[in-house]
């Protein structure tokens, strides 16, 4: 019996820890239906964008494609170049990190605009449409316009722009229902 009890107890404080911090990240209310599908199905978008852009850091890192032997390092590094010659890129290997830098960034942003937006904070949105700015813009910045219409495919644009369209609807709709309670309450206010 009491091995049962030293269990309990040792499992409580776990408990405890994971509930506070699911408090502290996701709030004590959760939102609408709408929401909750809008962001999950952006957040399994987000997360591939942040770990495909993570990866490809770490690939165009310095120092870490070190465990290849020499003739397959030369035949990435001429790969690269090539890419970048044909694209009008000057230090590919350094440009396509700063942009896979960038974009690591701008999704992690972002990620926590969508946070924010789950915890019912309207500067979530504008933090999400910051980091959703960062990422659109990148690419055409960073590895320039022809880079980024050639490599993209439709699939990306609709990842790019489903999400950003669903959160502009219901941000209208979230500041239309917030001006009808206001009204309401003023019309409330107005009969006492």
């Amino acid at each position: 019996m009491s091995r049962l009890t030293l269990n309990k107890v040792s499992e409580e404080p776990e408990k405890e820890y994971l509930k506070s911090a699911k408090k502290i990240l996701l709030g004590k209310k959760r939102p609408p239906l709408f929401t909750r599908i809008i962001l999950g199905v952006a957040l399994v978008t987000f997360i591939y964008y942040f770990f495909w852009h993570g990866l490809k850091m770490i690939a165009f890192a310095p120092g870490t494609l070190d465990f290849l032997d020499a003739t397959q390092q030369a035949k990435f590094d001429s790969n690269i170049d090539k890419l970048g010659a044909y694209f009008g890129i000057s230090e590919p290997k350094e440009t396509f990190l700063l942009h896979a830098q960038v974009m690591v960034i701008s999704w992690g942003v972002a990620m926590v605009g969508m946070l924010l937006i789950y915890r019912r904070k309207v500067t979530g949105y504008y933090i999400f449409f910051l980091g959703l700015l960062g990422a659109l813009l990148a690419p055409f910045l960073i590895l320039g316009w022809d880079y980024a219409t050639t490599s993209s495919k439709g699939t990306d644009l609709i990842d790019h722009f489903v999400p950003p369209v669903l959160f502009i609807i219901f941000f209208i709709s979230m500041r239309r229902l917030k001006r009808l309670k206001e009204e309401a309450r003023k019309e409330a206010l107005l009969q006492l």
